[in-house]
């Protein structure tokens, strides 16, 4: 099971890459969206980061993150904060699904799969998280991917 889960994070997060990848920079800031195009590829990549963590507790975040901007448009509302101000770059984003791909089958091979999930939050076991998780990821790939077809942008494949 768990050499099943890995391929399919892997998967996900190569579809997630790729749309990325042919996303214009036109799009990537467009303010015509509740959410930028980016802000969706970095909440996706950071709790797909945080999931796989054991807990919350032991839980790094990337590098290059900035508090709060894994959150959508309430707080950054909330904070009147603006995301014209900021962004990710396209490649500071492939890099952390890149990390994240790296080491995503040894954080999966260390696990329980029926231990809790770490997350008082989430009151389910490590497998319901990581079947969680590939949904979450799967859902803003779908996201992403239909703002690039409202652009023109088609044929981007489906990888197994």
């Amino acid at each position: 099971m768990k050499k099943e889960l890995t391929s399919q994070y892997i998967a996900s997060l190569q579809m997630l890459k790729k749309s990325i990848e042919h996303c214009p920079d036109a799009l990537w800031n467009d303010n015509k969206y509740t959410n930028f195009f980016w802000q969706v590829i970095y909440h996706t990549l950071h709790y797909t980061n945080l999931y796989l963590s054991k807990n919350e507790e032991s839980f790094k975040p990337w590098e290059k993150h900035i508090d709060n901007w894994h959150l959508f448009e309430h707080l950054n509302n909330k904070l009147n904060r603006k995301a014209e101000t900021f962004q990710y770059s396209k490649s500071e984003l492939m890099e952390y699904a890149t990390l994240i791909a790296d080491h995503v089958e040894n954080r999966i091979i260390e696990e329980e799969l029926n231990e809790h999930s770490g997350f008082e939050w989430l009151p389910m076991n490590k497998l319901q998280l990581h079947l969680y998780t590939l949904r979450h990821l799967q859902h803003h790939i779908g996201q992403v991917n239909e703002r690039l077809r409202q652009h023109g942008i088609i044929g981007l494949t489906w990888i197994g």
